[in-house]
C-alpha cells in the first residue's frame, strides 16, 4: 500500500511539472494578460490580444481547430504604449521572422510558425527590460 501511494505521488508531481513547463512562458511574464480567438478547422483563424506588462520573453500559445499541425501560415501586428518590443515567429527549421514595434510605431511581420500538437506559439521580447501596453492581432491559416 505505502508503494501505491509514493508511485501516485510520483506520477501527480511529474504531471504538475509537465503542465507548468507548457505554460506558455519562456524566460519572462505577462501582467493583465487577455486574448480572445476565433477560427475553424478549413481556413484558419484569428486573435487579438493585450497584455498590460511584459518582461523579459515571453510566448503566448494560439490554439487552433485543426489537430496534428506541423505548421501554419501566421500574421502578427503588435504595437506598444512603453518600451520597445520584438516579436517573432519561429519556423519549422527553427529559422526567425521577426520586428522590434516601439511607441508610435507599431510592426507586421508573417512567415511561418513552428506547430505544436494544436497551437502554435508567438513569441514577444521586452528588449529593453520591460515593456507595458502591448497590443497584438495574429491570423493564420493552414498550409
Amino acid at each position: 500500500m505505502n508503494g501505491k501511494k509514493i508511485l501516485l505521488w510520483f506520477v501527480l508531481a511529474t504531471l504538475v511539472a509537465s503542465l507548468m513547463s507548457c505554460s506558455g512562458g519562456t524566460s519572462g511574464s505577462v501582467s493583465g494578460k487577455r486574448m480572445s480567438c476565433s477560427g475553424d478547422s478549413l481556413e484558419g483563424g484569428s486573435c487579438k490580444g493585450r497584455f498590460k506588462k511584459l518582461s523579459g520573453t515571453y510566448s503566448t500559445d494560439i490554439e487552433v481547430s485543426r489537430s496534428a499541425i506541423h505548421s501554419v501560415n501566421a500574421e502578427v501586428t503588435a504595437s506598444v504604449e512603453d518600451g520597445p518590443v520584438r516579436v517573432y515567429l519561429v519556423a519549422p527549421d527553427g529559422t526567425e521572422t521577426s520586428a522590434a514595434a516601439r511607441p508610435g510605431s507599431p510592426v507586421t511581420i508573417s512567415g511561418p510558425a513552428r506547430g505544436h500538437i494544436d497551437e502554435f506559439r508567438v513569441y514577444f521580447e521586452a528588449l529593453e527590460g520591460t515593456a507595458s501596453g502591448v497590443n497584438f492581432t495574429v491570423s493564420y491559416t493552414y498550409p
